[in-house]
């Protein structure tokens, strides 16, 4: 028998890594147990690629430009989430690093002033430095951060500011709030969350008119991206089409993007573009290990970030999933990196 070419072998790794960052860890209560498979299909719909693949090759086709790609994060709530959540952040830090080193561009955070601490701790238990956003155009290779703001009447200047001063060549979002179709920001149990909201979704819309690619990464369907899938996301997700707060249009986001990831987190979905990154560019290297995933966690914690599910900062993922077990599913990810090029010299001469 031959070997499997290379690029059969990156199909099938590729599928392989949808379908782990797509798996429910979590019993999820009330908000979307076991309806995940709904928009991951809907969303698969719309490419002949897995998901995390397409994202990934986007972003190296991008990158080629030597231009700088924003990530973004950031889930705040005043009392409950007063530094963010910790799903997101650990997966926009950890997608940063895989940019700034596996595609030789810099990497700009961009979120609440409230997360940026905690941002900058993740990073640190990455072994990245998250410096000014100033400091990017005297520093090759390296992670930027800033915030951005919540007032709707600012966001359109502060918008075209950023992004005529670093000329990004693409924005990912990771578990990022998108408006509903009535313009009301919503949790994924159908509350108002607006007032603290950085509004990245009119950066995002800047960034469409612009020609700059666009990837949104999120595990319910109320954040930015998921407006490629809106009737799905209503459909399905108990506050997607009936919300709390009495607008009237669901949480379902309206903002859509070009390239859509979905995870069962949205840390296990920028995990997977990452993991994506790792295989195509075969650099094993660009996918951190298990045991970095608890140091970031723990730093998470330390520096102010809420699990969602155990609402508090618990050494758990963000999603009330123990530490060992993410740094498993870390592992998991590297070991299909792995599976590119590894041959067992015996296995054609067995029985």
């Amino acid at each position: 028998m031959s070997p499997v070419p290379l690029d059969v072998r990156v199909d099938q790794l590729s599928e392989s890594i949808d379908r782990l960052a797509s798996t429910e860890f979590e019993a999820r209560p009330t908000v979307a147990g076991g309806r995940l498979h709904y928009l991951y299909e809907a969303a698969r719909a719309f490419t002949n690629r897995p998901l995390a693949r397409g994202a990934a090759e986007a972003l190296i086709e991008a990158a080629k430009s030597r231009r700088p790609v924003i990530v973004s994060s950031g889930w705040v709530i005043d009392f409950w989430y007063p530094r963010g959540e910790i799903c997101g952040m650990l997966g926009a830090a950890s997608l940063a690093r895989a940019i700034a080193v596996g595609l030789g561009v810099q990497a700009c955070f961009v979120g609440e002033d409230a997360v940026l601490p905690v941002f900058s701790a993740i990073s640190q238990a990455l072994g990245m430095r998250a410096y000014p956003v100033e400091k990017l155009a005297h520093l090759p290779n390296v992670i930027g951060a800033r915030g951005f703001t919540a007032d709707p009447k600012r966001a359109q200047a502060e918008a075209t500011e950023l992004l005529d001063s670093l000329r990004p060549c693409a924005i990912v979002t990771v578990e990022k709030c998108s408006p509903n179709i009535n313009g009301i920001f919503h949790t994924g149990r159908g509350t108002d969350m607006s007032a603290t909201t950085a509004r990245i979704d009119v950066l995002v819309e800047e960034a469409k008119r612009r020609g700059i690619l666009t990837i949104g990464i999120g595990d319910l369907g109320n954040e930015i991206g998921f407006g490629k899938i809106r009737e799905t996301v209503a459909q399905w997700i108990p506050s997607g089409k009936e919300c709390r707060c009495g607008c009237g249009g669901g949480m379902a986001a309206a903002t859509d993007t070009d390239h859509l990831m979905v995870g069962s987190s949205s840390n296990r979905g920028a995990y997977a573009v990452e993991a994506a990154l790792a295989l195509l560019l075969d650099r094993l290297d660009l996918m951190h290990t298990g045991e970095v995933d608890k140091r970031m966690i723990l730093a998470a914690g330390a520096a102010g970030a809420i699990d969602s599910f155990t609402v508090g900062p618990t050494a758990t993922d963000g999603h009330g999933v123990d530490m060992h077990y993410s740094a498993a599913f870390v592992d998991l990810l590297r070991q299909i990196g792995l599976c590119r090029t590894v041959e067992f010299a015996q296995y054609e001469s067995r029985a």
